[in-house]
């Protein structure tokens, strides 16, 4: 078991990051299956294409702010700061159900608020994981890490769905998040004496836009950060194509708005058992065996074989097993292996290089996904092609973007072994440094 190689001297970090990481995801998963289902049985399947695209401008906005202030304030006062406010925001979601506000309102910023912390979240606790753990450590304890992510993710997908039957629930569930996330900041807040973090931070100078600009200096100068990014960004857009694919099949199949909740809380459910099994079984050795250079392979090929996957069976089943394979990749192997890779970015930078990465380019590639995507479905309604002409043109823009991606983890390969040298790398003085990576 990969649990045997957390050491006792790591113990209480891992413990710490464990909470925060268990707590963050189940209540931005829940609050994904509630507003989702919720969006969808109000609004319809194709409009949840212009609030994803909301969602993800404010994903951009948010990124933006998060990479000036990121490695400017000490990250364990700006997780806290984050977990208290997010507390405070369900809360008043909470509120707006009690006095009945229209559910057209609701279930868009219960969708968007879970899905900003989703996004946001996730970089802040993993940049302060990766100032927590040198790359050694990481590399053996992140997929670790992550099975906690794939457990917190599991409940809260099933809660949702097994407590559906009433609005009470929702109500309830949003109270619930309020406190979770209020108890991950006292946690963190009564750690940090013990935690003794000393990480370096960087004066910046006072114009924003030369922040924002050493984030992309710095993946420009690292060819395989280059390559990484433009593989990201092509697997946004193919991934936000099966994820409307998933929603407008299961939509088509129950049009029942508790019935559709309870499917995709439990699809989701489902689809997370997998992750348990993988994360706490092989990805750790994987990670630890065939290093950066080939785990990055999987996710485009995952992708491209998803959409043949769709093509093949066409409706629901189809939808759901590529769904499924890609969701299972993406968070079983993919972030955790992406994740570690961040180590390797010196401290004072990380959080922009984070930021840019996993803030910037998933919501470039979700946001022109969306756009396209509701100009074909625009183009159906008014009867320019049929319903499945429009599915096979979706498909086949994220069949493209797949290949894309494969080509540009191609070149990542090519170029690992010269960006290992560049000078950019340069860590701070810890054990596990880039040399460490050179046996790769």
């Amino acid at each position: 078991m990969a649990l045997i190689s957390i050491q006792r001297n790591e113990v209480f970090r891992f413990a710490v990051l464990a909470l925060l990481l268990l707590v963050n995801i189940f209540v931005a998963q829940s609050s994904d299956v509630v507003g989702t289902s919720g969006v969808v049985s109000s609004l319809g399947a194709p409009d949840i294409l212009w609030v994803w695209a909301i969602d993800n401008l404010l994903m951009f906005v948010f990124s933006v702010l998060y990479s000036l202030y990121a490695d400017r304030i000490k990250r364990e006062h700006l997780t806290i700061f984050l977990f208290c406010l997010s507390s405070v925001v369900y809360l008043g979601m909470y509120l707006l159900f009690v006095v009945q506000a229209p559910s057209s309102l609701i279930y868009p910023l219960v969708l968007i608020v879970g899905d900003q912390q989703y996004l946001i979240f996730p970089m802040i606790i993993w940049t302060l994981a990766n100032d927590l753990f040198s790359v050694p450590e990481a590399k053996r304890l992140f997929p670790v890490l992550s099975g906690v992510v794939v457990l917190g993710s599991l409940l809260g997908n099933l809660i949702p769905a097994l407590t559906h039957n009433s609005l009470l629930s929702n109500v309830d569930l949003l109270a619930l998040n309020a406190l979770l996330m209020l108890l991950g900041a006292l946690t963190l807040s009564l750690s940090l004496k013990k935690l003794a973090l000393k990480t370096q931070q960087e004066a910046h100078p006072d114009r924003p836009q030369n922040i924002l600009k050493e984030g992309l200096d710095f993946v420009k100068g690292v060819p395989v950060f280059w390559y990484l990014a433009l593989s990201m960004l092509l697997l946004g857009f193919a991934f936000n194509t099966l994820e409307f694919h998933l929603i407008q099949q299961a939509s088509l199949a129950y049009s029942n708005p508790e019935a559709l909740q309870s499917f995709y809380g439990i699809f989701r459910a489902v689809r997370t058992v997998l992750l348990v099994v993988l994360q706490f079984t092989v990805t750790s050795g994987l990670l630890n065996r065939y290093g950066f250079r080939k785990m990055f392979n999987g996710m485009p090929i995952s992708m491209a074989f998803a959409v043949v996957l769709c093509l093949l069976w066409p409706g629901l089943l189809g939808a759901a097993l590529g769904n499924g394979l890609v969701r299972v990749m993406l968070e079983g192997i993919d972030e955790p292996t992406r994740r570690a890779f961040l180590g390797m970015v010196p401290d004072e930078k990380r959080g922009r290089v984070s930021a840019f990465l996993e803030g910037y380019l998933y919501s470039a590639g979700s946001v022109v996904s969306c756009v396209l995507l509701g100009l074909v479905m625009v183009g159906a309604s008014f009867g320019l092609f049929g319903p499945q002409t429009a599915t096979l043109i979706c498909l086949l823009l994220a069949f493209g973007c797949a290949a894309g991606a494969l080509w540009a983890i191609f070149r990542f390969n090519q170029t690992y072994d010269k960006s290992m040298l560049n000078w950019r790398l340069k860590r701070r003085k810890r054990s596990g440094g880039v040399l460490d990576e050179l046996k790769f």
